[in-house]
């Protein structure tokens, strides 16, 4: 027997989708089983073969032209086509429609046609990558499409080229007034000369289409209702279509049922239609003006108003049926809509029956208490609402009392080796996890090495093969590995530090970090930290800040750069005198900072020079002003020093 399968699958490998499908048409019964029998193992084994890719790389179409040409039944082939690892992927690399279509050139018509059936009811939304195949195995079998949603809404998400010649526009057209999907997939489509919108008018004014059938599936799509995305493609067609005032009166009822709840452009076009119809019923026009007065939106209270007020003018008859619709605008959110109402309404008082004026007074409740006592004095009744007292606001509450100190540093080395493994969720937390390191570095580095240390396992070293560290848990993560003596984190704050891409306060924080990961390498790793909080509101008192430089100069330490420039920025506003005299008494150059920065009579005097050029340019002359100016902040505290 000859060796059809070593043949087929060297064209797979290779990847010659083209030859493969030349050769699978050649196959006999025998060639063609022996191939469908081996190819789920063959998919077996080239899954995974590229290890970045999604499994299968360039072998899909391949797979998928010898399934189709070689699997017996249409339900087979169907399943091979739509298995997930062999979708066509996404940009057209692999459209392989015209090469399955040459494979399946052989089989039956019925069993072809059975296979365009099958396709078509796996398809799940319009963008299903199925789309492109079923649509062309439906053109080549010319079956009548199976009702189904995702098969309307791929058709018209693939475009409308040359749509006239389509043999699928009889059968798909009514169905895209009707199928789920298509208003979204089409709500961008908004240029009446180009895509679905200009060809549909096209074929309309060739005579290809009919105009009614348009309309009426327009008109049929609103009754159906939706979101104004879902119906946003069919309102523009409606209004390119423009209906004459004879085809708008063929859906006068239509229209009419439209106006209370649809969406606003689809209410606002059956005003516009039913306005253009002439001589409307009485109780149309009443059901009309009822419908659009009820309405939330203004424009469309106020486009009700205009149309009944042009009415009654020109047939004064029509009083007799504007008092329920003018009743509803009573209850307008508008206070003019409320005085047009009101001034209608008294206006053609004298043309209303009783009942209307009836339902007018019942409606007076509901306006204003000056405008409810003009209606009730031409209606002779009517309950007029009170006039709301002036608000005068509640004094507020007392603020709750609430800590103002926070949380102290982590004193166990088994706390802090599960903060530094975990993740730090909040700020607090961090200063905590920042604060209770540096502590415990000095005070038991033998407990939190050992605490630490089978925390830090190979998951974690993956951090030092990437290019930046750009969370500060990596940095504290180095820090205790250091504490070990590994030399992984060896110069970290030269070869991790990002430089730029990061806002200022994150560049800080990690500055912070970073420093004690040095600080740890070079063993010059202070006592204590200088910016943890001593309030709930990220403050840090003057008083502790001071006290705490007296510990780190009386170690005969230095404080950290970052640590001191975050302490700064965390003091509070109202200056410290005793404070500042306290720290001026230290010896250490931080000392003098925090004295500096805590004084009240700190001054900064500014002198500038402003140039700016004459309206003359011509003559070359200047104008020079000098200012000064004077004010009272905070010295700025100098950068940090990491690097």
């Amino acid at each position: 027997m000859d060796d059809h399968w070593g043949e087929i699958r060297k064209l797979i490998v290779t990847r010659r989708a083209d030859r493969l499908a030349e050769r699978v048409r050649t196959l006999g019964d025998e060639g063609r089983k022996e191939v469908a029998a081996r190819l789920p193992a063959l998919l077996k084994e080239l899954r995974g073969v590229d290890r970045w890719d999604d499994g299968l790389s360039g072998y899909r179409v391949g797979l998928r032209v010898a399934g189709a040409g070689c699997l017996g039944g249409a339900a087979a082939v169907a399943s091979w086509l739509y298995r997930r690892d062999l979708a066509p992927r996404w940009g057209g690399a692999d459209n392989d429609v015209d090469l399955i279509l040459a494979v399946l050139a052989d089989r039956p018509a019925a069993w072809r046609a059975d296979l365009a059936e099958r396709l078509v009811l796996r398809l799940r939304a319009a963008d299903d990558r199925g789309v492109e195949l079923a649509l062309a195995l439906l053109r080549e079998t010319g079956i009548e499409p199976p009702p189904h949603d995702p098969l309307v809404a791929g058709w018209a998400d693939r475009g409308p080229a040359r749509l006239g010649e389509d043999q699928l526009l009889d059968h798909l057209l009514p169905r895209l007034f009707e199928a789920e999907g298509v208003g979204r997939t089409l709500q961008w489509d908004r240029e009446p000369g180009r895509g679905w919108l200009g060809a549909l008018t096209d074929l309309a004014e060739a005579g290809r289409v009919k105009r009614e059938a348009l309309i009426d599936g327009c008109v049929r799509r609103f009754l159906r209702g939706g979101t104004p995305a879902d119906l946003r493609f069919f309102v523009r067609l409606h209004e390119a279509l423009d209906p004459s005032p004879a085809e708008a009166s063929c859906h006068v009822r239509d229209y009419l049922h439209l106006l209370p709840a649809a969406p606003g452009p689809v209410a606002e076009l059956a005003v516009k239609r039913l306005r253009s119809c002439e001589d409307l019923p009485a109780d149309d026009l009443a059901e009309a003006w009822d419908g659009l007065l009820f309405r939330p939106e203004r424009t469309l209270v106020r486009a009700g108003l205009s149309w009944l007020t042009r009415s009654v003018k020109r047939a004064p008859a029509l009083a007799g049926v504007i008092a329920a619709p003018l009743a509803r605008a009573f209850a307008a959110d508008s206070a003019e809509l409320q005085e047009t109402a009101v001034e209608l309404a008294v206006a053609h008082a004298d043309g209303m029956g009783e009942e209307g004026r009836a339902a007018i007074r019942a409606a007076i409740a509901f306006l204003p208490p000056a405008l409810g006592r003009r209606a009730a004095a031409a209606f002779a009744g009517g309950a007029v609402a009170e006039a709301e007292p002036v608000f005068t606001p509640p004094s507020p509450p007392p603020a709750p009392e609430r800590a103002s100190a926070v949380e102290p540093p982590i004193e166990s080395a088994e706390e802090l080796s599960q903060s530094i493994a975990g993740w730090t969720d909040s700020w607090q937390a961090w200063e905590r996890l920042l604060a209770g390191f540096v502590l415990l570095a000095g005070r038991d580095r033998p407990g939190l090495v050992a605490a630490t240390r089978d925390r830090l396992t190979d998951e974690h070293i993956w951090t030092y093969s990437q290019e930046t560290w750009p969370r500060g848990e990596q940095w504290l993560r180095g820090a205790a590995t250091a504490l070990t003596g590994s030399t992984l984190t060896r110069h970290a704050w030269r070869r991790f530090l990002p430089g730029r891409g990061l806002a200022a306060p994150d560049l800080l924080l990690l500055h912070r970090a970073a420093e004690i990961l040095r600080a740890v390498e070079e063993d010059t790793l202070p006592p204590l930290l200088l910016a943890t909080p001593t309030h709930d509101t990220g403050h840090v008192a003057a008083a502790e800040l001071v006290r705490r430089l007296e510990v780190i100069e009386a170690a005969g330490a230095k404080p950290l750069a970052a640590d001191l420039q975050q302490a700064l920025l965390r003091l509070p506003r109202t200056p410290d005198p005793e404070a500042a005299e306290r720290a001026a008494r230290l010896t250490s150059a931080a000392g003098g900072i925090v004295a500096g920065w805590t004084c009240p009579e700190a001054h900064v005097t500014v002198d500038w020079t402003c140039t700016r050029a004459t309206s003359a340019p011509s003559t070359g002359a200047t104008r020079a002003t000098r200012t000064k100016s004077a004010w009272s902040p905070r010295p700025s505290p100098r950068p940090p020093a990491c690097r």
